[in-house]
């Protein structure tokens, strides 16, 4: 806590600073197996924290944009971008056992497309397969709140095509067991369609 605590306070034009240490922090722990348990309570106080620090509410915030790509980091949503993934199939029991903050950012985050993107590249990543049904209800609960502004985000209809293709590969029976997270599955397949993009379409062309 005094080492992260003290960075985390750090206001939001010093946000170098703190990317540098979430990356940091998220790349050696999760490789490192036997700090897991440490790994997991550590991670759940600086969510907490952040959570409760005024310094990171994005609607307060003047640079709003920052802090909001700041949540992103620290959820570990920035640890998907380069090389091997880091959550992989080792992690699943930590994204699962995160469940509950994960819901909890979706739904004060996933409103801002930004956010929502960076979720969705997560979710296409082996570690996320326990929340990925659930998840495209909270996406649909974001896209709703977000508007055609959320839609408009850069790299948005791609990230989410993928998942959609990932999600009907991998755990096609799974979805077809939760009538809700279905229908919004085509609502969404239904809509990247409409716009052309074509991994939507070709995946359309197989269901």
């Amino acid at each position: 806590e005094s080492l992260w605590q003290p960075i985390l306070s750090l206001p939001a034009d010093k946000e170098h600073w703190v990317e540098t240490f979430l990356d940091e922090w998220f790349t050696y722990g999760l490789r490192s197996s036997d700090l897991a348990d440490d790994f997991r309570q550590r991670w759940i106080d600086m969510i907490e924290f952040c959570f409760k620090s005024e310094l990171w509410d994005a609607d307060r915030s003047e640079m709003w944009h920052t802090t909001l790509d700041l949540w992103t980091r620290l959820m570990g949503l920035w640890i998907t971008t380069e090389g091997p993934s880091l959550w992989n199939e080792t992690k699943t029991s930590l994204v699962q056992s995160m469940l509950g903050y994960f819901e909890r950012w979706c739904n004060a985050l996933l409103r801002y497309g930004h956010c929502a993107q960076r979720y969705a590249a997560f979710l296409s990543q082996p570690a996320a397969v326990p929340i990925r049904i659930q998840s495209l209800v909270w996406l649909e609960s974001g896209a709703g709140a977000g508007g055609d502004y959320w839609w408009k985000e850069r790299d948005m209809a791609d990230t989410l095509a993928r998942l959609l293709t990932i999600v009907w590969t991998s755990q096609q029976s799974e979805l077809k067991q939760h009538p809700r997270a279905f229908a919004i599955f085509m609502s969404f397949l239904a809509r990247l369609a409409a716009q052309l993009n074509p991994v939507a379409l070709e995946l359309e062309s197989r269901i």
